[in-house]
């Protein structure tokens, strides 16, 4: 069959025209392939120890995708104590992390260039917990005791402190970082109580291995704050979209727990190698003490000052509260 030259010359326009439109979808998916990739950037989150519901949060947000949407790449960093992580400030390899309000104003009073940049939970979640079989029962069992605490100074140490003063006992405080090496010197003795988070008192509670000597709490009416994100002034002056990305992250995955509690519970019991049911129990409890938005109680900030300094953990001069914070970013936009 004979094929008329303008026929040929039409199939060969349209075979022309289809390889220029491959060729242009081509170029526009390499571009926003490398545009995509190039809006992700990647952040280092340091956080004092691993071991509590408290940071538990911050790796959901990880796991669940919420920091991949938000185009921030998120590796988290879990050190043995307040003592380490500031050390990690001060070198630089930390600008952004979440620690209790006590120890983040001792961080600033000590010359490091961080401020608050949001609020996560108000109470005080702190419980003493000893062993499920030993005789120490109640408060006045443990004096001339040895009570763990994660870091010296540090909150966990000043509130051993504060609980052997408010029952009038004498405790020794001993630091020993997380939670892992805290169970192992309470079950060789060297310890008789430790000063830790609601959660693991519920967990070695329901596992038969532990049990709450005292709710911290109650000693501490006043106590309007406790966990906050930090930030380096530097990151909070130059890159204010990333410090606004990961915030708008951690929310989402605080709001995400209050609104799945049951995922939430499976996460944490997986998390912490919990007990199903005192991980259920740690997460009906922390619905209620998380903020969902991030704003920054100035009373709770004003009374962490107040308590460094009683404590010790600030020195000389106090800083001016409204210096350790910003408001810049929060309510943040979830």
């Amino acid at each position: 069959m004979k094929i008329s030259r303008k026929a040929g010359i039409s199939t060969m326009l349209v075979v022309s025209i289809v390889v220029v439109i491959i060729i242009i979808a081509a170029v526009f998916y390499y571009y926003f392939s490398i545009q995509t990739q190039q809006k992700t950037v990647n952040v280092t989150f340091g956080i004092p120890v691993k071991g509590s519901y408290q940071f538990m949060p911050i790796y959901y947000a990880a796991d669940k995708g919420y920091f991949s949407r938000n185009g921030v790449n998120v590796s988290i960093s879990a050190f043995t104590g307040d003592a380490a992580l500031s050390s990690a400030i001060a070198a630089g390899s930390i600008q952004i992390g979440m620690d209790n309000i006590f120890s983040v104003e001792h961080f600033i009073s000590a010359g490091l260039p961080i401020k608050v940049i949001a609020q996560v939970t108000s109470v005080n979640d702190f419980v003493v917990i000893g062993l499920a079989n030993s005789s120490i029962t109640k408060p006045s069992d443990l004096n001339g005791k040895n009570i763990g605490v994660t870091t010296i100074p540090g909150l966990t140490y000043q509130l051993a402190k504060n609980f052997g003063q408010n029952n009038s006992i004498s405790v020794t405080p001993v630091a020993l970082g997380g939670i892992t090496t805290q169970l192992a010197a309470l079950q060789q003795g060297k310890t008789q109580a430790f000063i830790w988070t609601f959660d693991q008192g519920y967990d070695l509670q329901a596992k038969g291995i532990g049990r709450i000597i005292a709710n911290l709490s109650s000693y501490y009416p006043a106590w309007k704050t406790e966990m906050v994100i930090f930030a380096s002034n530097n990151m909070i002056q130059n890159s204010p979209d990333i410090v606004k990305a990961v915030l708008k992250s951690i929310f989402q995955a605080l709001n995400g727990i209050k609104s799945n509690q049951s995922d939430a519970a499976t996460y944490l019991a997986k998390f912490l190698n919990m007990n199903q049911a005192a991980a259920s129990k740690t997460i009906a409890r922390a619905v209620q003490i998380f903020s969902y938005d991030g704003t920054i109680d100035e009373t709770g900030i004003q009374y962490a000052i107040s308590f460094d300094l009683t404590g010790g953990l600030i020195t000389g001069t106090a800083p001016n509260p409204k210096d350790t914070y910003t408001t810049q970013f929060v309510p943040v936009q979830t």
